[in-house]
C-alpha cells in the first residue's frame, strides 16, 4: 500500500499536516513535561520530612514513578525551580523560623536544618537572603509565617 493510499484511508484528524498517522511532530525541546498534582504532593512532602538528610533524586523520582532526569524537568517546569533549590530554600526557611522562635545555637540550626557544619550554614543562608544567620537573629527582617510553604 502506497503512503498516499494509506493517507487516503486514515481519518483526517488522525494525520499530522505531513500526512504521518498518530505521531507527535513537536520537537523535544517544545515538550514541558508536567508532574501530576499527587506528585508535586509527595516529593515535596518527602523533602520537608527529611530536611535534615541528604536529598536522593532518585528516590523523589521512584516515588513518583519517574526517571531521575524527567522527574528533574518536570518538577522544574510545575513548581518553577529546580527540586534541589526547593529543598535549600525550605531548609532556609526552616532555619528562619528556628532563630527567631528558638535560642538554639547557629550550630544547632545549622544540624537541625541538615546543613553538614556551620560554615557551610552560613554560607548558603547569606546567598539566600543577603545577610549572616547571626545578623538575621538580631533583627530578622520578618520571619515565615510557615517555613512548609512555598515561596
Amino acid at each position: 500500500m502506497t503512503s498516499s493510499a494509506y493517507a487516503l484511508r486514515s481519518p483526517a484528524h488522525l494525520q499530522a499536516p505531513d500526512g504521518h498517522r498518530g505521531q507527535d511532530h513537536r520537537s523535544r525541546a517544545d515538550h514541558r513535561p508536567l508532574l501530576a498534582p499527587w506528585q508535586v504532593s509527595i516529593a515535596k512532602r518527602f523533602m520537608l520530612d527529611h530536611l535534615a538528610e541528604t536529598l536522593h533524586v532518585a528516590e523523589l523520582a521512584r516515588l513518583c514513578r519517574l526517571s531521575s532526569t524527567y522527574f528533574v524537568r518536570a518538577f522544574a517546569n510545575t513548581v518553577g525551580i529546580a527540586p534541589y533549590a526547593w529543598f535549600l530554600g525550605r531548609r532556609v526557611a526552616k532555619a528562619q523560623f528556628l532563630l527567631t522562635n528558638s535560642a538554639m545555637s547557629l550550630a544547632q540550626v545549622a544540624l537541625e536544618c541538615g546543613f553538614s557544619d556551620q560554615a557551610h550554614f552560613t554560607n548558603t543562608f547569606g546567598k539566600a537572603t543577603g545577610t549572616t544567620p547571626a545578623r538575621w537573629r538580631k533583627t530578622p527582617p520578618r520571619p515565615p509565617d510557615d517555613w512548609t510553604q512555598s515561596p
